[in-house]
């Protein structure tokens, strides 16, 4: 989050307010995603005023380490600044420091307005949350319990004295759930009921269908429509997948046992790819991204990578992997990857 905020903190002032209209609109989602995502931006923009009006950046460039150690009066603190895939760094310099001063004090401005926001309501006036393309969220509800939200996610909260129940519009989140038996905790999709007392659980939803996925507890998948089959129980270690197409085949036979640590591996930060395909690889990535990947080929899809770890954010750290794959091309226009099979002569 820290990385986040100087990177658009470096965007305002190198561009001097003249960010493109599509980057202004991710600023602006970024910095209402949540309180904390506004307290770091107001940082950076503290911190920046710490270095004598010199950027982050420049900073970085005289040190042996990406931890910069800083103190503004309550005591020491290391503000660890890494490249983050969100935001470029190949920024165009501009050299108005008139101008800079005028943008950076723009940027506040929003954040201000959208600090307003957030201590009137917390969430979007309709309640909804969302993550941006390249983006992992940490949302923590009322309750005490904890919502892990992967990238292009949206989700609504609605906390009633009864129950609690998370609506899941699309993407994938991991819920750790406070228990409290009389406040079942309800994950609502347009498909089935994920019903969970105190427990950690996952679910996915996508153009497939929906996929819960147990890690501690258990948790009861309840179809919306009671006549499409019976409540299922997913014990650690299993998960059920639901077909959009196929509904009606809900039942018990159709859990099956997974590498839970695995499936979850995306909440840390990073994932793991052992005897993944590129095809499976590829649709991971495009959900997770604006930036998406194209395969015309079928057999390159279905090639198989023994191992590599991949940064879930980062664009770049995928592009890496399929760059050390032999005979692949890869190109990237700043809108698509393109893979196709390079031939040994070229």
């Amino acid at each position: 989050m820290s990385q986040e905020a100087a990177y658009w903190l470096i965007r305002w002032t190198d561009d001097a307010g003249k960010m493109p209209p599509e980057d202004q609109q991710e600023f602006n989602l970024w910095i209402r995603q949540s309180p904390e995502n506004i307290a770091e931006f107001l940082r950076a923009l503290e911190m920046n005023s710490a270095f004598s009006g010199k950027k982050l950046r420049d900073q970085i460039t005289k040190v042996d380490s990406n931890v910069i150690h800083g103190d503004f009066g309550n005591g020491v603190f290391q503000y660890d600044y890494q490249p983050c895939a969100s935001v470029s760094d190949e920024v165009p310099r501009k050299r108005k420091p008139a101008t800079v001063r005028k943008w950076v004090a723009r940027a506040a401005m929003l954040v201000m307005g959208a600090s307003l926001v957030f201590t009137l309501a917390d969430r979007t006036p309709e309640g909804v949350v969302e993550t941006a393309a390249s983006h992992l969220q940490q949302l923590n509800i009322e309750d005490g319990s904890g919502i892990q939200m992967d990238a292009r996610t949206r989700l609504k909260v609605e906390m009633k004295p009864e129950e609690r129940i998370i609506h899941l519009y699309t993407g994938q989140a991991v819920f750790d759930v406070i228990s409290n038996r009389r406040r079942p905790f309800i994950v609502r999709t347009s498909l089935v009921d994920v019903t969970a007392v105190g427990t950690r659980f996952a679910v996915k939803v996508d153009e497939i269908g929906v996929t819960a996925t147990v890690q501690e507890g258990v948790v009861e998948v309840t179809p919306r429509d009671r006549g499409d089959g019976q409540a299922v129980r997913l014990y650690p270690g299993e998960q059920l997948h639901i077909p959009k197409t196929r509904v009606q085949q809900f039942s018990e036979q159709r859990k099956e046992p997974v590498d839970v640590k695995r499936e979850l591996e995306w909440t840390t930060g990073w994932i793991t790819l052992q005897g993944t395909t590129i095809g499976e690889m590829a649709n991971e990535f495009n959900r997770r991204h604006k930036v998406q990947v194209r395969i015309d080929d079928a057999s390159l899809a279905a090639r198989r990578i023994d191992f590599a770890r991949i940064k879930v954010t980062s664009v770049e750290s995928f592009e890496d992997v399929l760059k050390s794959q032999p005979n692949m091309r890869v190109t990237n226009n700043g809108s698509v990857i393109t893979l196709t099979q390079q031939h040994r002569s070229e």
